[in-house]
């Protein structure tokens, strides 16, 4: 009874997000190593590069699937009838440790003592730990269990960091429970909110965005998405690190639309639709792609900078205020990047009357905010032009307005 009792019980699984994720990675003690569980595509190697980010310190990926023992371990020197090891020359040794083998192993090289660049901190990332042969393993167990490799002692602010993929819907090496017990393991399951964050100060595209924020459930694939593709060597399936691949992808076919060459990839005629969801389907599969193309043609105002331009009327600068009014700023910034890249892309040398009037109706309805990072943008990229359409007095107080606030002076042009 006791065993069929077990097998019926539930499994309680408690996941950790972002925001608890990285203060363990840049709180915790030094020398406790960090083992980050979950699925592919979750932002696992992101949060431990943010990590370091903050603490303004390298990290050092080490993909040890794509690794052998040699690798790791170093190359075997014979030094006065001892044998030496010639470490990878990313191993962040004590100060001390280095010297010695900088003194041993450079009478054997023709250059002379072997330079390191160790930062006095730093992590030091055993990537795919699961994926490497056990082999390679073994070689990782000294370094985290014993912070030490060939018994040299690794730098003493140097956090030893892990990430691997969950065992189901893998092709992984179990890890040892011994090893494992030496981490302390996050099974990391950053929040829909915490993407959304990261997205709007990473510049993915409005349409990903936006649609995320109106389908949560379509960021993450499901249980039963997982367990068709297993058995479906082309089928994709939505994941985080894809909707980021392909909001790139759309972002660029929107600079080669700018410049002409080819057709805008977000826009509500059929060809565009279709082409967005084939688009679409390489990256998050076709479930996702379907809905995606759905929310396009029904729900998502798509604007360009030709639009707004030569197209503006009071139907465009509805669809902006509404946006400015739903305070979705990423879509905004979005709109601010894409006109610039179409005056780059047509190679306008002075916008004409009627473009710098359309501009000015919509810089008019944008916060001060957003006027002053369009301003900063412009200025940057397309300085001749931004200058011209500067000229013109209403132009002229709307920017002052916006500029007029600390740190923003300095981008107002001298008369």
């Amino acid at each position: 009874m006791a065993d069929k009792d077990e097998a019926t019980a539930p499994k309680i699984i408690h996941s950790m997000n972002a925001t608890f994720t990285l203060d363990a990675l840049t709180t915790w003690p030094i020398k406790q190593s960090i083992l980050l569980v979950g699925d592919h595509g979750v932002g696992k190697d992101g949060i431990i590069k943010t990590a370091a980010q903050i603490q303004n310190c390298p990290c050092v990926d080490i993909r040890l699937s794509q690794n052998d023992v040699g690798d790791i371990k170093g190359m075997p020197f014979l030094v006065k009838g001892r044998t030496v090891f010639a470490p990878p020359d990313w191993m962040p040794f004590e100060e001390g440790e280095e010297m010695e083998l900088d003194e041993m192993l450079g009478k054997l090289t023709s250059g002379g003592a072997i330079k390191r660049a160790s930062s006095k901190y730093g992590y030091l990332f055993f990537n795919e730990i699961n994926r490497a042969t056990r082999e390679v393993q073994q070689c990782a167990f000294e370094p985290v269990l014993d912070r030490t490799l060939n018994n040299r002692r690794i730098r003493e602010n140097w956090r030893i960091v892990s990430a691997i993929n969950g065992d189901e819907h893998y092709q992984v090496n179990l890890m040892d429970i011994a090893f494992k017990s030496r981490f302390y393991i996050i099974r990391f399951r950053p929040t829909v909110e915490e993407w959304l964050a990261w997205a709007a100060q990473n510049a993915v595209h409005p349409v990903i965005y936006s649609f995320i924020q109106r389908h949560k459930e379509m960021l993450d694939p499901t249980e039963e998405l997982l367990n068709q593709a297993e058995s479906d060597a082309a089928m994709q399936v939505q994941n985080r690190r894809a909707w980021t691949m392909l909001s790139d992808t759309i972002k660029e076919r929107e600079t080669l639309a700018d410049q002409g060459k080819v057709p805008q990839p977000i826009a509500k005629d059929s060809a565009a639709l279709e082409y967005l969801m084939l688009m679409a389907i390489g990256y998050v599969g076709s479930l996702a792609a379907i809905q995606l193309r759905r929310y396009v043609e029904t729900d998502y105002e798509s604007l360009s900078g030709e639009i707004i331009l030569n197209k503006w009327s009071k139907e465009v600068a509805g669809k902006i205020t509404v946006i400015v009014g739903a305070g979705r700023v990423v879509e905004i910034s979005r709109y601010n990047e894409m006109i610039v890249s179409y005056v780059q892309g047509q190679q306008i040398k002075v916008l004409a009357p009627e473009q710098k009037k359309n501009l000015t109706a919509y810089f008019k309805i944008l916060p001060k905010e957003m006027r002053a990072d369009f301003w900063k943008i412009f200025m940057g990229d397309a300085k001749t032009v931004c200058l011209d359409w500067y000229s013109d007095k209403a132009a002229q107080a709307l920017v002052v307005e916006a500029l007029q606030t600390p740190g923003t002076q300095k981008f107002i042009p001298k008369a």
